[in-house]
């Protein structure tokens, strides 16, 4: 059965709208959700989290449950993807030079990836992933958002008075360094 634009089915639509769900994979700590439409051409690809812009490469792997050889290979397999297919990136931290970018293609990607290009095997990725994650702190929100993303954007459950927390250790975590003195 097509599903038309509007959203009501369609036997007789000529370019059906094919929507695939079932492509979701874990990527260093974070699942990676793949979803994939296409409406005639070209294919587009809604991404959480990993991927980000060409010039920034990718993002961290040090997270609980984070692997540098898995995002490696989660982002060899979206960038298998057809060139034309469009990207939604989830993240951009742009430089000064340039506006946000909140897309780009797999051609793009597999051409100018910073960190996962064609060219730079997982050897490579894993060694740079691996030493520029240990120069980096720890983000201060990193406790909050690591309860509610690995729910999918649901809160935790509620305790038995019914209210959801967010549950945050204090000392557990070097959050940021203490200037001396103060």
């Amino acid at each position: 059965m097509a599903i038309s634009a509007a959203g009501s089915p369609s036997a007789s639509e000529s370019t059906p709208l094919s929507i695939e769900t079932g492509a979701s994979w874990v990527a260093a700590g974070v699942v990676l959700f793949i979803f994939t439409f296409s409406y005639g051409a070209p294919l587009l690809a809604v991404v959480a989290l990993k991927p980000i812009a060409a010039d920034l490469g990718s993002a961290r792997a040090d997270f609980p449950g984070g692997d540098a050889r898995q995002l490696y290979a989660s982002m060899r397999r979206l960038l298998a993807l057809p060139p034309e297919t469009v990207v939604y990136v989830c993240h951009d931290y742009p430089p000064a030079t340039r506006a946000p970018a909140w897309k780009t293609t797999v051609a793009e990607q597999r051409a100018s990836n910073i960190h996962v290009r064609d060219g730079i095997d997982e050897e490579g990725f894993v060694a740079m992933r691996t030493a520029r994650d240990a120069t980096l702190e720890v983000p201060s929100l990193i406790l909050p958002s690591i309860q509610v993303n690995i729910r999918a954007g649901h809160f935790p459950p509620a305790d038995d008075n019914g209210v959801a927390y967010l549950r945050i250790p204090l000392n557990a975590l070097p959050l940021h360094s203490t200037p001396s003195g103060g």
